[in-house]
């Protein structure tokens, strides 16, 4: 049966009852027979002329009364009675909407003008009240509701009464990706265009939205004043500020007002979906236009620093950010102060901000200085602690032995860890006693346990300098012990330069013998006087340990020599004159220039 054919309700479609149809009761005895079946008329008249009251095309609303497998018996309130196919009232699954009792709506279809039959239909009469809401609306500017039922390729068509059509586009103020999450929700939308002789609507959930955004705003900026705090709900944060949702009129809080943090980003304060209180900046009512500010709902922390955070103090903060040159520490929002590298540590060794702390660490910290004007504070976190230097003088002295372990080798030398925070260096030149000493990376790796002697101390500078050849005599000592200033030695020449020659006088023994020393005629090119591996002896006439010197003087020594030559031949009474002077001193040596 379709929707429209008469349903098959056997018990509906008798003939128009007579009164001789209906089985009477015996009568009163004291009722007069005659004015009973007259007061029976009338109420049978009253119910026909109730039935013609009905007309095809009518809309009525009626009362479900029955629902059969095959019809739903509705009262149209006058008596008389419709029938309608259940399919009337179902929804898009074929599940029944309706039960006995409930009030709907129908359109009257057809009437049999003999059995008083009314044929009705619920889906007509949403029709039509659809064609007419739609009409209204469009009309008047306002809005409706209906439900998706299903999702289409390029958007959703939504029941009304008709079934409307609403483009992708138009669902919600922003790009919708699934259609499909949209299929069973009832929405409110407007009316973009109505064909009624056709039966279709295409409608828009978006437009809804901005008459409902609009007139709330209107209603928001009616009421709003400058300096006026409002609640609101994060809805999209962005490079450049970010939209608040307040009572379903867009705002806007610009970066610079998110926070007193001058660098920080407003996601770094503002995530879609919190609440915020802001205080309003500005008012557009030509554009519509909210301005908020985030950050006036405090005062500006730097205009209390210097008595909240007095220099000298330790405070708490929350390391945000590590650089070359320093952490930044924030205290509270708005303000951050610094943590120079220099400051990180008492260690005298290079110390890598990343090596001491991470970002999202709690610490605490010294506050050194306070420069309100550049809104700049400088913090200390080693000096929350005692300065180890303090007593360093005093626990390790020059010349005292001290041990400790290899912290880090550098091309230069090796840093030793005396202490916690101290740290001493031994250069190269004080690895060893060798000319050419080793290379501290060949001589040793981290974690190795050293002992050295303290060479110097210095609390002004921070440095300990230590020596390793110094834990056993020098060559030179031994060399000294055995050749003292002015006693003289032999030697060879190992080097020539323009001032002079330096001369081996034992292994790991080298001597300087200046050009002006080199003999008694001056000299004006050593080159042309000596050359590598020629031997000579001379005299040692400065020895300094110390400074692991030895200054030689070869014309002292020929000076000497000839002295000791004529004082022998003086002395000699034997001499008969065979020999003379110029004879002696021919043993005696004496470059001569060519």
């Amino acid at each position: 049966m379709s929707d429209r054919e008469t349903p098959n309700l056997p018990s509906m479609q008798e003939p128009t009852p007579k009164s001789e149809d209906f089985e009477w009761e015996e009568s009163d005895p004291d009722v007069d027979p005659e004015t009973e079946r007259d007061e029976q008329d009338a109420l049978m008249e009253a119910y026909l002329s109730n039935l013609q009251a009905a007309q095809v095309g009518d809309v009525r609303a009626a009362s479900v009364v029955a629902i059969g497998d095959d019809v739903v018996l509705v009262n149209l309130d006058d008596k008389s009675e419709g029938m309608a196919s259940p399919s009337e009232f179902c929804d898009a699954k074929g599940n029944l909407t309706v039960k006995v009792g409930d009030r709907v709506d129908v359109l009257i279809e057809s009437r049999d003008a003999e059995s008083g039959q009314i044929i009705v239909s619920h889906r007509g009469a949403r029709r039509l009240i659809a064609l007419e809401l739609l009409e209204k609306t469009l009309t008047e500017g306002t809005t409706m509701t209906g439900e998706v039922t299903k999702a289409v390729k390029s958007g959703l068509l939504v029941d009304c009464g008709i079934e409307c059509f609403m483009p992708a586009s138009q669902i919600d103020l922003r790009r919708v990706e699934n259609l499909d999450s949209w299929v069973g929700q009832t929405v409110e939308f407007a009316v973009l265009e109505l064909n009624r002789r056709r039966g279709r609507a295409v409608i828009s959930r978006r437009k809804a939205m901005e008459i409902a955004r609009d007139r709330s705003r209107e209603r928001l900026m009616s009421r709003l004043t400058v300096a006026d705090v409002v609640q609101g709900t994060v809805q999209r944060v962005l490079g450049f500020g970010a939209f608040v949702d307040v009572e379903g009129v867009e705002a806007f809080i610009p970066r610079e007002e998110v926070s007193w943090e001058k660098t920080a980003a407003p996601i770094d304060h503002l995530r879609p979906g919190n609440a915020v209180a802001a205080k309003v900046l500005k008012l557009s009512p030509e554009t519509g236009k909210i301005t908020l500010s985030r950050r006036q709902m405090t005062p500006d922390p730097w205009t209390r620093v210097e008595q909240k955070y007095p220099k000298g103090s330790i405070v708490s903060g929350e390391v945000t950010g590590l650089t070359k040159f320093g952490a930044f520490v924030r205290l509270e929002e708005g303000l951050t102060g610094l943590v120079h590298v220099s400051d990180l540590s008492w260690s005298s060794a290079p110390t890598r901000p990343e090596d001491v702390l991470k970002e999202g660490d709690s610490i605490q910290a010294a506050v050194l200085d306070i420069d309100t004007q550049r809104q700049r504070l400088s913090l200390g976190l080693k000096q929350i602690s005692e300065d180890p230097w303090v007593e360093a003088e005093t626990k390790f002295p020059p010349k005292s032995r001290v041990k400790g372990v290899v912290a880090g080798i550098a091309k230069f030398g090796v840093f030793v860890r005396l202490a916690e925070n101290i740290e001493g260096l031994i250069h190269q030149s004080d690895l060893s006693w060798a000319k050419t000493p080793p290379t501290p990376a060949e001589t040793f790796k981290v974690g190795d346990e050293v002992e050295a002697i303290v060479l110097k101390t210095d609390k002004k500078t921070r440095r300990i300098s230590l020596g390793l050849k110094q834990m056993t005599p020098s060559p030179l000592q031994a060399f000294a012990s055995r050749h003292p200033n002015g006693s003289a030695i032999d030697g060879t020449v190992v080097s020539v330069i323009d001032s002079g020659a330096f001369l081996e006088l034992a292994p790991e023994i080298e001597g300087f013998l200046p050009v002006s020393y080199l003999a008694e005629e001056k000299v004006k090119k050593v080159g042309d006087v000596l050359k590598v591996g020629d031997k000579l002896t001379v005299k040692i006439v400065r020895l300094d340990v110390q400074g692991n010197r030895i200054t030689l003087n070869r014309k002292a020594y020929l000076q000497e020599e000839e002295r000791a030559r004529v004082k022998a031949y003086l002395k000699d009474d034997d001499a008969k004159g065979g020999l003379n002077l110029g004879e002696l001193l021919q043993d005696i040596s004496l470059p001569r220039p060519e």
